[in-house]
């Protein structure tokens, strides 16, 4: 990461200051979703048992929060044990556009996906699919849904990708990549990212190497292999038991989140710098989620009240 310029450095406190504006007494739990383009979309899980979704301005803080209309109510009947849900969001020329996926859970083998999009401030329904088997979705930054143009991306099992696919309304499969394991239950050695070329990519890592490959036009291509032996080395960490794990993939892949041991690094994949970004020093603490802030760079920020926008 480079050092920020002061002015930018000071926008950043304020908007870190900004998030603990919402922490409110009847919010029982505060989830983040994503962020797109200096947007941070929020959960709240309100202590009376209902949720909020709304979206924070990183640069505009004073504005405050723009909640998005209450999602459509699970179709629920007999059948049904359990359902799971998912907010995905993409750009578009107006903004971002959202997209509400709701899979139910049966006991019947047959589930069905209930597709949603917000149109004018009014969910919609998009499409209701059968599936054969249980899809499951991941909560965590590392294994969930992924959105890149009008597919989502899903990663189901160890040795391949589910691709629902909006305009067609059907499902694919992707295999993975030859030798590509996603590995056992809290393993975290794969994780996909969205693609500015209309496609996928799939980082992997095995032991200290982190392979980057692109899914596009029906085929995997492997385009970078990073050996992290010397950087660990220069942290002073490559004697460590703990294995790598991935936390986040920022979009393109161009920055990986990591964790070690009891440590957090980010992989500037562009620059190939390792750094140790935090540490978790409390005794019985732990590594939480990670999701990094995307936004435009350079960022232009609000135009003074008698001045033009400033660019850094």
């Amino acid at each position: 990461m480079l050092p920020l310029p002061p002015e930018l450095g000071a926008v950043v406190r304020r908007v870190s200051s900004s998030l603990g504006s919402y922490r409110r007494d009847d919010v029982r739990s505060t989830r983040v979703i994503g962020c797109r383009n200096g947007s941070l979309l929020i959960q709240h899980r309100m202590i009376e048992g209902s949720s909020r979704l709304g979206v924070h301005r990183l640069l505009f803080p004073e504005k405050g929060m723009t909640f998005v209309p209450a999602r459509p109510r699970p179709k629920i009947h007999s059948s049904v044990h359990a359902y799971q849900e998912e907010i995905l969001t993409k750009e578009g020329e107006g903004g971002l556009s959202y997209l509400y996926m709701l899979v139910p859970y049966t006991r019947e083998r047959e589930d069905e996906v209930q597709v949603y999009m917000l149109k004018d401030g009014v969910w919609c329904t998009h499409g209701n699919l059968p599936v054969d088997g249980k899809l499951y979705l991941s909560r965590r930054p590392d294994e969930g849904p992924v959105l890149v143009d009008n597919k989502i991306y899903i990663a189901v099992d160890r040795s391949e990708i589910t691709v629902l696919d909006l305009t067609s309304l059907s499902f694919s499969e992707i295999q993975l990549p030859q030798g590509v394991d996603r590995g056992g239950i809290g393993e975290r050695s794969t994780s996909l990212a969205r693609a500015d070329a209309a496609g996928v990519y799939l980082i992997h890592v095995k032991e200290l190497q982190i392979r980057l490959w692109l899914h596009k036009e029906g085929d995997w291509l492997l385009v970078d292999t990073i050996c992290l032996r010397e950087m660990l080395a220069s942290l002073s960490m490559l004697g460590s038991n703990a294995s790598l794990r991935i936390k986040s993939v920022g979009d393109n892949a161009e920055v990986v989140f990591l964790e070690m041991g009891r440590c957090a690094l980010h992989l500037d994949v562009k620059c190939r710098t390792l750094r140790k970004v935090y540490e978790v020093t409390e005794e019985g603490g732990y590594l939480g989620d990670i999701y990094p802030v995307m936004m435009i760079w350079p960022p232009a920020f609000p135009a003074p009240k008698d001045g033009p926008a400033r660019i850094f």
